[in-house]
């Protein structure tokens, strides 16, 4: 980004200087709102900025943003072939017009209007700050502001506009919607890139770069450019904390309302275990849990093309979706289906803290919830790991599993025979593969932890060459107890 000097040297001249004429202020107040009403002067967040603010307390609050009509937007991308030559309230009125139009959450205008050389925009005023909101919501609450913060600023790029100046202090929050403010240095500029190759989401290109957030207090984050990169590590700080608060409501066990199998008591504790670069939960299973690494290796042995999707039935707090995504580096679609709303809130905010990219995951009850609206559309690998059992309507959930492109099932089946009304598990086992009329099984590995039986359905034979690169994954990740079982199957 570059700066214009007779811009900066036009905002230094008239800067602040209406403060001293607030006879023009009331005048332009009262001719706009039809009364004279209160207000006062608001500090500028940083000594850079140039305009005068002002607070009005009307009927609703308002906020007022002056300058001279000489001082012209002051910055260019390096990509510009020139400064933009009009006023910046002017301006910021234009773009604030295009982002309403494309359907952005801005605030509303009040007012426009000039006065003895001088623009007046005034807006309404919004809600609550960022860091504010972050702070006394919920984690369910601080995800969604995300979610809606990136989908405004991808609303802003998809109708050709970048805001260049998005940062903490440009955010502000109303009715659970994030709400983008200050649009002076925003522009028309169509990227010629993918939303999260551009500039208000990366802050630099090999075309331009924007500017850097102007508070030194605030110079915690290893992203200098105000944009949605720097503002993910801005949630990330106020949602780590948060994270950790919430395990205590996603034990596992027999009060949560989903296991309808076994007596699984009362316990504190997770199921899977959580280990980033923020923190390290033990859960009921293990942390170096291999089963991930294992669906990868089949994923990349079992399909050429890596257009599919990869879901997993009771995804608890996403893991597998979250290991396979990161992988295939957002490639694979990973879709996690879990009863418990709680998880889903947790598999969420871990997906968001570990950077996965096209991760999903839904509160879905097998054979309640119907398959049809996930969209299934390409070929699919499934995992069913430990949860079988506690799906109460197997033969719908079948049934619908039968009318979508399913490749693979990938099973973890406890051996307790009162898990499946008498059957042993390899009997449950060929009762599904016989329900789906799929032609082919081959026993994995047992689990490390648990000792269950990890079996690979198909629905296809699969050849020779297939088996054998699948025994090599098996030799490779299978614990060396459980080696001897392996190999004789194979054998």
């Amino acid at each position: 980004m570059q700066f214009n000097s007779e811009a900066l040297k036009a905002k230094e001249k008239y800067l602040d200087k209406i403060n001293y004429q607030l006879n023009i202020v009331e005048k332009v107040i009262e001719r706009n709102l039809g009364k004279k009403c209160n207000f006062y002067e608001r500090k500028r967040i940083w000594c850079g900025g140039g305009g005068s603010l002002f607070i009005i307390e009307g009927d609703s609050k308002i906020f007022l943003k002056i300058k001279h009509k000489a001082v012209t937007v002051e910055s260019k991308l390096e990509e510009e072939t020139g400064y933009i030559k009009d006023s910046c309230i002017e301006h910021e009125k234009k773009m604030l017009e295009l982002a309403d139009k494309a359907g952005v959450h801005i605030p509303d205008v009040v007012f426009f209007d000039e006065e003895s050389g001088y623009q007046f925009l005034a807006t309404e005023y919004v809600g609550k700050s960022l860091e504010e909101t972050l702070q006394d919501s919920s984690l369910e609450v601080v995800l969604s502001l995300w979610d809606d913060l990136e989908k405004n600023v991808r609303k802003l790029f998809e109708a050709g506009i970048v805001h260049c100046d998005i940062h903490e202090l440009n955010i502000r929050c109303h009715d659970g919607n994030a709400v983008l403010i200050d649009f002076e240095e925003a522009r028309v500029l169509h990227q010629d890139t993918t939303f999260e190759n551009s500039l208000d989401y990366i802050g630099s290109n090999a075309n331009s770069s924007l500017g850097d957030f102007p508070l030194a207090d605030k110079q915690e984050y290893t992203i200098k450019y105000n944009c949605l990169a720097r503002m993910k590590q801005v949630f990330k700080r106020y949602i780590v904390p948060k994270v950790i608060e919430y395990t205590e409501k996603c034990n596992y066990d027999s009060t949560n309302g989903i296991c309808i199998a076994l007596d699984h008591g009362e316990s504190d504790l997770t199921y899977q275990s959580i280990e980033n670069k923020w923190f390290k939960i033990q859960g009921q299973r293990e942390l170096k849990d291999n089963r991930p690494k294992l669906i990868s290796a089949l994923i990349s042995t079992c399909f050429e093309d890596r257009n599919i999707s990869f879901v997993d039935v009771g995804s608890n707090n996403g893991l597998f979706g979250r290991e396979i995504a990161k992988e295939f580096n957002g490639s694979v679609r990973c879709i996690g289906l879990e009863g418990f709303h709680n998880f889903n809130v947790l598999a969420k905010s871990l997906a968001f803290l570990d950077d996965c990219k096209n991760v999903e995951y839904y509160d879905f009850v097998c054979g309640d919830d119907d398959l049809k609206t996930l969209n299934l559309d390409n070929d699919c690998f499934m995992s069913i790991c430990s949860v079988w059992h506690h799906i109460e309507r197997k033969d719908i959930f079948l049934k619908q599993l039968k009318n979508i492109k399913l490749k693979f099932v990938f099973l973890e089946m406890p051996s307790q025979a009162d898990c499946y009304n008498g059957r042993t598990w390899d009997e449950e086992t060929k009762y599904i593969k016989e329900q789906l009329e799929f032609r082919d099984e081959i026993l994995l590995e047992y689990s490390h932890d648990y000792n269950r039986p990890i079996i690979l359905l198909s629905k296809e034979r699969i050849d020779e060459k297939m088996k054998k690169e699948i025994k090599t994954i098996a030799k490779k990740i299978c614990h060396p107890k459980f080696m001897d079982k392996i190999l004789a199957y194979f054998n």
